[in-house]
């Protein structure tokens, strides 16, 4: 693949002497779709049950026996890139930049990401900001549920899935005298 085609795909060229190598943009955000496939995925018990470290709780394993939160997000990587690349066949539009499959370590860093987002929108959800919905916001039809979905896609599907954790729901809170 010539130099300049590589660049109009949103890709970087490493030449080696034999061949031509591209590796993906470091900075291509997280679409709708990536955030869609991580949800389907931890919406399967045994998934959600790795990525919060209960998968092997209680259970005797011997040592590499287990299936550690790494393996899991490697496991989600997979799943959402065959999501992602059969989400572009079926509507017909190839993105260069989205056909690179993610490692563990990046789709670990991107569940974070979108996990700290979840959380972020929870307590505002909770402490009831209205996320600054004006007078003039409600007159255009931009809903409280539109602004939630563009805080943090697929929002209250987590929420269905995490609302017990005590990561994001404390079983106590301090309060200051």
């Amino acid at each position: 693949m010539p130099a300049e085609e590589a660049a109009m795909t949103n890709q970087q060229v490493e030449t080696t002497p034999n061949s031509v190598k591209a590796k993906p943009n470091k900075f291509v955000h997280t679409t709708a779709q990536q955030f869609r496939a991580m949800v389907m995925w931890l919406e399967n018990p045994r998934n959600y049950n790795i990525i919060v470290e209960e998968s092997t709780t209680g259970k005797l394993v011997a040592h590499g026996v287990g299936i550690t939160k790494i393996e899991g997000f490697k496991r989600m990587a997979s799943y959402v890139h065959g999501a992602t690349m059969a989400h572009m066949s079926s509507t017909g539009v190839f993105d260069a930049a989205l056909a690179y499959p993610w490692s563990a370590q990046v789709c670990q860093s991107r569940w974070k990401s979108y996990f700290a987002r979840y959380k972020s929108t929870r307590d505002k959800m909770k402490h009831q900001t209205g996320f600054g919905i004006t007078a003039e916001m409600l007159a255009h039809d931009i809903t409280l549920e539109a602004m939630v979905n563009k805080a943090c896609p697929y929002y209250y599907r987590l929420d269905k899935i995490f609302c017990g954790q005590s990561n994001v729901e404390p079983s106590s809170h301090t309060v200051e005298p």
